[in-house]
């Protein structure tokens, strides 16, 4: 049947099945135009998709969702140099990936990696999220651990402000820990020997309880250090950051004083 004008079907049979409803067609349908759907559409074939042309609905253009959609299966995505966009309309807006376990049906999502727009460009600082309350709140950017700050790439974990390229709130372990030592990276060395001004008489070591930690410590107070040592410090006193202190420079300090030791024991046993 060939048409040159519309066609227009007045009835309002609903459709249950493939052979009921105000339009039954038992071949193919070619439409070259747009076509628009008021209510559901349901394909009851299932045969398995295994690549971008097999399947029960294979669609040669860009498909456009206003609504939700839910995958029952695995979501493959096939291309030279593929992507897959997930993107807010305004440069502040969170775009979130959230990882779900079938809690609460699947509606309550305590994963997520969310791209917190800060400024123009699309730059955005990237959360990793997790929510451990036992409720049925959504993770959401107050729930980051770890964070990737937008411009600077400054990696936070267990802060999402941090001021260094990693910065960690909490106690780290690790097998083992290299400083870069390499004389190629220092200049105007001198020995600091005969040099009366590094001595740990300034020092004032202490004992303390670590209000991050919730434990006792020892150690020194980072602006008591920086007022003698000022680049063994790093941070303002009372400033924006917490001041954080180079604890490895102190061993040369105390390297040096433990070789006088035994210079000054050496000379009184010759004595």
């Amino acid at each position: 049947m060939t048409l040159a004008g519309n066609l227009v079907v007045n009835g309002n049979t609903q459709s249950s099945s493939r052979l009921t409803g105000a339009i039954i067609v038992a071949g193919g349908i070619g439409v070259s135009g747009n076509v628009e759907v008021g209510g559901n559409i349901e394909i009851a074939s299932s045969i398995a998709s295994t690549s971008t042309t097999t399947g029960a609905l294979v669609v040669a253009g860009g498909v456009g969702i206003v609504g939700a959609t839910y995958i029952g299966n695995n979501l493959h995505v096939r291309y030279a140099n593929p992507s897959l966009l997930i993107s807010g309309t305004g440069e502040a807006d969170e775009a979130k990936l959230f990882l779900s376990t079938p809690f609460n049906n699947g509606q309550t999502n305590k994963t997520a990696i969310i791209a917190q727009g800060v400024t123009t460009w699309s730059r955005a600082n990237l959360l990793f999220c997790l929510n451990s309350s036992e409720d049925n709140t959504n993770a959401t950017s107050t729930d980051a651990k770890m964070c990737i700050k937008a411009i600077t790439g400054f990696v936070g974990i267990g802060t999402t402000t941090p001021a260094t390229m990693l910065q960690v709130n909490g106690v780290v372990t690790a097998t083992s820990f290299n400083a870069t030592s390499d004389y190629r990276i220092k200049q105007n060395v001198h020995s600091i020997f005969e040099d009366a001004s590094f001595n740990v008489d300034v020092l004032r070591p202490v004992s303390f309880i670590n209000t991050n930690l919730g434990k006792q410590d020892i150690g020194f107070i980072a602006h008591e250090v920086g007022e003698h040592y000022p680049y063994l410090v790093n941070g303002e006193k009372d400033g924006e950051q917490m001041q954080s202190l180079n604890y490895t420079g102190i061993i040369g300090i105390l390297v040096k004083e433990i070789q006088e030791l035994k210079r000054r024991v050496a000379e009184l046993e010759y004595k």
